[in-house]
């Protein structure tokens, strides 16, 4: 089992390694775009959760706009947040091992912080 569980990452780290630069840098202003009218959407979030009783904000959170805004925050977030690390490992570690080490303890890292977010969101709003 555990033999199956690193061969998995381990290719999936390299099919995610080799992303050039030019495309690093494009894919973090992308995000960086992306995150400009997701965070004025989080700004109405918060304040109408802070106004409303908990069945409206429930009932408007579910609503499949608001829940794919979230979702979607999260996974921005947590992409720009990666590629952000991963050039400030890369530029300051000098140590190639390290390196690829920080790098895919990071990528795995924003990938479990992801995914228990939208878990714990399926778990609050849906009472599964």
């Amino acid at each position: 089992m555990a033999a199956k569980i690193s061969g998995f990452i381990s290719r999936l780290g390299d099919k995610l390694a080799p992303m050039s630069f030019k495309n690093q840098w494009l894919l973090q202003r992308l995000s960086a775009v992306l995150l400009v009218p997701l965070v004025i959407w989080l700004g109405v979030f918060f304040h109408y959760g802070l106004t409303a009783s908990y069945q409206e904000f429930r009932e408007w959170l579910l609503g499949p706009l608001s829940l794919a805004c979230l979702f979607i925050f999260l996974g921005v977030v947590a992409s720009h947040s990666y590629l952000g690390l991963k050039v400030i490992i890369e530029d300051y570690m000098t140590d190639q091992q390290l390196q690829e080490k920080l790098i895919f303890v990071s990528l795995w890292g924003f990938g479990l912080l992801v995914a228990s977010a939208v878990l714990a969101v399926i778990i609050l709003f849906f009472r599964v």
